[in-house]
């Protein structure tokens, strides 16, 4: 009896025994012998932990601290993530560090035997360091495939999962084998998975992710921007989410230690889309809630799915309030349910934060109910892959409160005047067919001409698009969304476009809506930023090509010349400009520090060329085959000089000469059959 008593326990315990957590400190430093820092490799992404027996080897070193080199067990076997393919493949095999490290990962998923046998798919490279470790290798190419009988001789499969083939059932094998023993190092890059896959769950359809499901780890679409990842033995105390949520709840973000404070509201943010957890508050000031006792409402809503990213629903989620949105059957993770306009993440901004760092939430919509919140609250979007191919959406959502919301051709001007724009969420927003904002819903109450608004900004966008040919009939939002702070700059570029709210930024909220005033340089210079493209865009004109977008957008929708759109291109201005340029001998170097100095040059080929025939050098560039696109920015310059001076027909050498650009003899010499362009009349000189 005793002995059967015995069995049972341990039956029953071995399962247990298996998930039990690891000593984290302990087995990094097993992990991080001899590794000081790794490289990135390419641009990083995060791999997120949900587990209790996972846990960080290598986090970013700045700001949010997330995980790019992860650890756990899955079953009775050991498993090592990295948050990038090229670990696993050559790329990684060529830095002495990575090869530390991945070593180090062999043998303690191989629970530290000293000279493995590893099961090395599709990376010769690692086989042979991994040889010349006198570790036992067994190869396969990339067309060869894993067997069960192939598993059972072996101590750690080495692979980057996207070379494993489902259809063969060998992400099945290898997460069967893990479970039962082995050892698996893997790769991945889940937001460069989701660019290629926007129509998949990266949750349930990327291979690393369907490996490690059950290891407590998840590869996200959350890139790291660090090049340079230290080794960092102690753990920080935040990246515990238990230790994190109560100190974000018991400390000041504005006092608090940035370094602290920002890890843990990072690991708080990035844990609420993954777990169910109850509604709270993180005590906040920005972006606010609507009064209390506001009414909560029902809304019904219906997506159009072919136009793509976010769709507001007119609706607001109060700080820390559960809110329901119920769809019919859809599949997870293709669609999202965002609360939060703000998407600005000031984790690494100097100086100190105006509002928490991070405000914004995407969950993953599921098919049925979904209960989501956000602790500080925030405008309720669905998102939408681009080319997504299925039906429309029709969903409903419980629990929030109206905002003041107008969409062109769909919210009646009457309602607006009567009831919508005094709708009490804080924030409210305006939409075109191409272009959508959200401002303070101050701003909103006194609108009487949200039609009006709405159409001037979808004139903005279409004269951008018509410049550099984009294909109108395509469906496109652009958006813009003032902000407390930013991550960036005055304004910057992006989706959403980021702007400051307050009158120290001259009120950029009351110029959006005020039709009469030219002064909108900033918003559809950000907007030029959009539409940018490398191939004629080099080393200097950053920010300048985009300012090409500001001229035409305003000349054509306001009839606004330059010098109202902002006063640098004033003429006494640009005099000045071009006379400091001479005198400083006419320095590229120079050129391209200054942009309206640069910009110059480009208004002088618009003033007497037109503007069509900058139209027809961008649609050059669109016909042009990938292959044939310029590469550095030597090759931006000469390919910019021929398809200039051939859609006018007329050879700009000199005129790029006397600006002192550089360009090659042999792209000069390619243009000797055009005539010379007069340089003194396209520079205004007669």
């Amino acid at each position: 009896m005793k002995y059967l008593m015995t069995m049972l326990v341990l039956v029953f315990c071995l399962p247990l025994l298996a998930q039990t957590p690891f000593d984290a400190e302990a087995e990094r430093r097993l992990l991080l012998k001899d590794v000081s820092a790794i490289p990135a490799l390419g641009r990083p992404g995060a791999v997120y932990i949900s587990g209790e027996t996972a846990f960080p080897v290598i986090l970013s070193p700045t700001g949010e601290r997330s995980p790019l080199v992860v650890a756990g067990s899955l079953g009775k076997g050991r498993v090592v993530g990295f948050g990038h393919e090229g670990y696993v493949s050559k790329e990684g095999a060529k830095n002495p560090q990575i090869c530390f490290l991945v070593r180090n990962a062999v043998r303690w998923t191989a629970k530290s035997k000293e000279k493995p046998t590893i099961l090395v798919k599709n990376a010769g490279e690692w086989a042979d360091y991994f040889q010349s470790q006198n570790f036992s290798v067994k190869r396969l190419n990339w067309n060869e495939t894993i067997t069960a009988e192939m598993l059972e001789s072996i101590d750690v499969v080495f692979v980057n999962p996207e070379h494993l083939d489902q259809n063969k059932g060998e992400v099945n094998l290898v997460k069967t084998a893990t479970q039962n023993g082995k050892g698996l190092v893997v790769g991945g890059l889940g937001w460069g998975w989701k660019q290629l896959n926007r129509n998949k769950s990266l949750k349930d359809e990327q291979k690393a992710n369907i490996l490690c499901a059950d290891v407590g780890f998840e590869w996200t679409e959350d890139i790291l921007w660090s090049d340079n990842f230290p080794a960092d033995i102690t753990l920080p105390e935040m990246i515990n989410y238990k230790n994190a949520k109560q100190y974000v709840l018991q400390n000041d973000f504005k006092t608090a230690d940035k370094n602290i404070y920002g890890m843990a509201l990072s690991t708080v943010m990035s844990n609420l889309v993954r777990r169910q957890e109850k509604p709270f508050v993180i005590a906040s000031d920005f972006p606010k809630s609507a009064p209390k006792g506001s009414p909560k409402v029902i809304k019904k809503i219906t997506i159009d799915t072919k136009v793509p990213y976010w769709h507001c629903t007119g609706l607001y989620a109060q700080a820390g309030e559960a809110v329901t949105l119920t769809a019919g059957e859809v599949k997870q993770g293709i669609f999202k349910i965002r609360i939060g306009t703000h998407t600005d993440k000031l984790y690494k901004v100097e100086g100190a934060w105006k509002r928490h760092p991070e405000i914004s939430l995407a969950y993953p919509m599921n098919a049925g109910k979904n209960e989501v919140f956000n602790p500080f609250g925030g405008m309720i979007y669905i998102e939408v892959p681009e080319n997504y191919q299925g039906e429309n959406l029709t969903l409903q959502i419980a629990g929030a409160v109206e905002a003041p919301f107008f969409k062109l051709g769909s919210t009646s001007l009457e309602e607006w005047k009567n009831k919508i724009r005094y709708a009490p969420a804080p924030w409210g927003e305006i939409e075109g067919n191409n272009f959508a904002f959200t401002v303070e819903s101050e701003y909103l109450k006194d609108l009487e001409n949200p039609d009006e608004v709405a159409k001037f900004w979808d004139k903005i966008q279409a004269a951008n698009r018509d410049l550099v040919d984009w294909d109108i009939k395509k469906p496109h939002k652009m958006r813009l969304a003032f902000d407390r702070q930013i991550s960036l700059g005055y304004m910057h570029s992006g989706y959403p476009i980021m702007a400051h709210v307050g009158k120290d930024y001259v009120d950029e909220q009351a110029n959006i809506i005020n039709l009469t005033d030219t002064k909108k340089w900033g918003f559809v210079h950000e907007l030029g930023h959009n539409h940018q493209e490398s191939a004629w865009t080099f080393d200097g004109t950053t920010e300048v090509t985009c300012n090409l977008f500001s001229m035409y957008a305003l000349e054509t929708v306001m009839n606004a010349k330059n010098e109202q759109a902002i006063e640098t291109l004033r003429f006494s201005v640009l005099k000045k400009l071009w006379e400091k340029y001479i005198n400083e001998g006419k320095s590229f170097e120079t050129w391209k520090k200054e942009p309206f100095i640069a910009l110059m040059m480009y208004k002088q080929l618009i003033e007497n060329y037109g503007w069509d025939a900058l139209k027809r050098v961008f649609k050059k560039y669109k016909q042009m085959p990938k292959d044939a696109l310029p590469k550095n920015d030597d090759e931006k310059r000469d390919v910019w000089l021929k398809v200039y001076s051939e859609t006018v027909g007329e050879n700009l050498s000199g005129f790029f000469d006397a600006w002192n650009i550089p360009v090659s003899e042999k792209a000069k010499n390619e243009l000797t059959q055009l005539p010379n362009a007069d340089v003194k009349k396209l520079m205004g000189e007669k």
